[in-house]
């Protein structure tokens, strides 16, 4: 019911985020991924924030809701990932909403930098993969996955697990 849910820009070209980010109604919230793509690995600091969201907060009135997600990244630089590590229940941490009013009366470096901060304060100090799920629940699923992982050379921790659970979700479908 809602086709324009999720938006992307392209970003070698940022300066097409603020048209886009005004297209999106004003009783819609917006979330948005601090680094612009996905983080490949736990240790990996939080790169430099955009103004431009902060900014169109506070044009709205909208407060800024701190977000982060621990546990589901490795330890170690390995490439982008679609699912967590082990696909490990990812801890998502949510901080106290950021007032629009209290931002805009900061200098435009110290609202980035309150945001930045109030993100990093979350969740532990340092981060880790979470321990990795269990096992499939059943030989049929393993033997599945295993023939997905040897013919069409899937990553088991990836694609072949998600569409497993597909599967097993409405196999008459």
């Amino acid at each position: 019911t809602e086709p324009e849910l999720t938006r992307y820009f392209e970003r070698d070209d940022p300066g097409q985020l603020p048209a886009l980010l005004r297209t999106i109604p004003r009783d819609r919230s917006v979330f948005l991924h601090g680094e612009g793509t996905r983080a490949t690995h736990a240790s990996q600091p939080l790169r430099p924030l955009s103004g431009v969201p902060i900014d169109l907060a506070i044009e709205r009135g909208m407060p800024v809701v701190p977000v982060r997600f621990t546990g589901g990244l490795p330890l170690a630089p390995g490439g982008k990932r679609d699912f967590p590590v082990g696909m490990a229940k990812q801890d998502v941490h949510v901080g106290a909403p950021l007032d629009p009013a209290t931002l805009a009366a900061l200098p435009y470096k110290e609202r980035v930098a309150r945001v930045s901060e109030a993100i990093g304060a979350l969740g532990p100090r340092e981060d880790a993969p979470n321990p990795p799920q269990a096992e499939l629940p059943d030989a049929d699923a393993r033997a599945v996955l295993a023939s997905l992982v040897d013919e069409a050379a899937v990553p088991a921790d990836a694609w072949a697990r998600a569409f497993l659970a597909l599967v097993h979700a409405a196999p008459e479908r």
